[in-house]
């Protein structure tokens, strides 16, 4: 995994296992992003195992077990902030979740086109 200056390798790895599967276009874009919003920002969910995966109830074909999705625990003005420099920089996907665990998810999962929803 790519190295950046913002993020450890610990905090991008599977919550299960512990394995870290995060491509580095995934690391080096997520770094782009914390340069580009200027504040913290705090990861709830990087690269997934299977196991874990199917435990949060993830896509059976989740991009996090491809090491290319990220969620950000966030809400309100840093959330906008969050998905509008995300689209600006290039993600594909983007799903927002302003219920319980707030958070905003970024990902690279190769689709002929970009991605948006909202989690209900």
């Amino acid at each position: 995994m790519l190295m950046c200056k913002n993020f450890t390798e610990k905090e991008l790895a599977c919550n299960h296992c512990g394995e870290n599967k995060c491509q580095d276009e995934m690391v080096s874009l997520l770094q782009k992003l914390r340069d580009d919003v200027g504040f913290p920002i705090k990861i709830s969910s990087g690269y997934r195992c299977k196991a874990w995966n199917k435990s949060v109830g993830g896509h059976p074909n989740s991009s996090h077990m491809e090491g290319l999705a990220i969620d950000i625990s966030c809400s309100g003005e840093k959330a906008l902030k969050i998905v509008e420099a995300g689209i600006r920089l290039g993600f594909v996907g983007v799903g927002i979740s302003q219920r319980k665990g707030k958070f905003v998810h970024l990902d690279l999962k190769r689709t002929p086109t970009r991605r948006i929803w909202s989690y209900s």
